[in-house]
């Protein structure tokens, strides 16, 4: 299965929610719309503010899924140190003001803001996903720089 599914109501956010126990962010590739050309003329809008999540889990059936948030609007990236380590053992998601949340921990309080200097945290206008079970593994899937 490599269709994207958009997460368009609450049913869609159960079903992905299981999906985060005993994951891994893996990887992360911004794409704003911003450009220089080359004739040095910039195109200084976001024209489309896209991050793509590469997330990987010890678990089969999924066991590697690609999430992409249209429209980012927020971005809060927590990542662990060397200490600790960055096992994300459950997912919180939620719509506010016809925007999507997704935060990195499963703590649920009615007022999640506290999440927001906690955990990782993506606020979008859109999000979906696809099953990508051939990602899995340690190599680079959205950089593969040459020199």
């Amino acid at each position: 299965m490599n269709d994207w599914v958009y997460i368009k109501n609450d049913e869609e956010i159960k079903k992905i929610l299981d999906f985060f126990f005993d994951a891994c962010l893996k990887e992360i590739r911004y794409e704003s719309g911003a450009y220089v050309s080359d004739d040095f003329n910039m195109q200084p809008v976001n024209t489309k503010r896209n991050l793509y999540v590469i997330f990987q889990r010890q678990h089969k059936n999924p066991s590697s899924i690609e999430m992409v948030f249209e429209g980012l609007e927020q971005l809060n990236l927590l990542p662990s140190n060397n200490n600790y380590d960055c096992i994300i053992n459950g997912a919180y998601m939620c719509f506010e003001k016809n925007k999507i949340v997704w935060f990195s921990s499963n703590y649920y309080d009615k007022d999640y803001k506290q999440l927001y200097d906690s955990c990782t945290w993506i606020k979008s206008c859109k999000a979906k996903y696809r099953i990508t079970d051939k990602y899995l593994g340690e190599n680079n899937i959205y950089i593969n720089v040459k020199d």
